[in-house]
Formats: C-alpha cells, structure tokens, sequence
C-alpha cells in the first residue's frame, strides 16, 4: 500500500449523518447559558466536517438570548460564530446571514457546540437545530 488513501477511506466512506438535534418541540432559550446541540469529532486522525441547521422562533421580544456555534478548526483552536443576535423581535429568526449555513472542518477530536451565549433575561424564544457531520 502506498500510503495514499482514497476520499472514502480518508472520511470514513460515507457522507453527513445526524449528530445531534433538538427535540420536535424545540429548545426553549433560557436565563442561562445552556449547550443546545454538541458532537466530539471522532480521535481517529482523520479531518471531519460538520453542518449546522437551526431556526428560532421568537413569541415575545427578547432582551437577550444570543446563539453562538463553536468549533475546534483543524489547527486546534476554538472558532466561534453569532448564529442568532441577542434581542430579536418576535417572528421566524433565520440564522446571521455571513455565519451560515456554513460547512466548517473540525480536527479529530474536536469539538462543535451550538450554545446559548447570553441569558433570556425577558421575552420567549425556541430554537430548532440539527447537526450533521462526517
């Protein structure tokens, strides 16, 4: 064997599959800073790649309540992204539009969160999310 491996030998042989996700009803935010949806990226020396989806639907103004996706990049470090600003209105909340959708590469071993970042201090908010990843 040459060493060369192949695209379906170096990421496992297949593509995205469901990590982690929020229940049907969604996740309410809260006057905390709970982890909404987490995955460790297996240790196995290979590159992984991860796909966030969420929603949030906001049914009384917010004071509070950001969103932020985090994850451990191939060089080791923790990157982190606003998904969803603090303070929304009430409606159908999409997510920052120059944060996502966003395919990232994590290293092996690493780490990819979607957290809330501030307490809902007023106001009522549910997020849906999955995460996808090789």
């Amino acid at each position: 064997m040459s060493g060369v491996l192949t695209p379906a030998q170096y990421a496992g042989g297949g593509g995205f599959t469901l990590q982690s996700f929020t229940p049907p009803a969604g996740t309410a935010l809260v006057n905390g800073t709970p982890t909404i949806l987490t995955w460790t990226a297996p240790a196995d020396g290979k590159q992984h790649r991860v796909l966030i989806f969420a929603e949030l639907n906001v049914t009384v103004a917010e004071t509070g309540g950001q969103v932020t996706a985090s994850v451990t990049t191939p060089s080791g470090n923790v990157d982190a992204k606003q998904v969803f600003a603090a303070g929304q209105g009430v409606g159908v909340v999409t997510p920052v539009a120059a944060s996502f959708p966003q395919i990232r590469m994590v290293q092996a071993g690493g780490t990819v969160s979607l957290f809330q970042n501030s307490p809902l201090t007023a106001g009522a908010a549910t997020v849906w999310g999955e995460l996808w990843a090789t």
